[in-house]
C-alpha cells in the first residue's frame, strides 16, 4: 500500500510540473 501511495504521489508531482510548464509557455 505504501509503495502505491508513493508511486501515485510521484505521478501527481510529474503532472503538476507538466502543468506549470504548459501554463508558463
Amino acid at each position: 500500500m505504501g509503495i502505491l501511495l508513493t508511486r501515485i504521489r510521484e505521478q501527481l508531482q510529474l503532472i503538476s510540473k507538466m502543468d506549470k510548464t504548459l501554463t508558463s509557455s
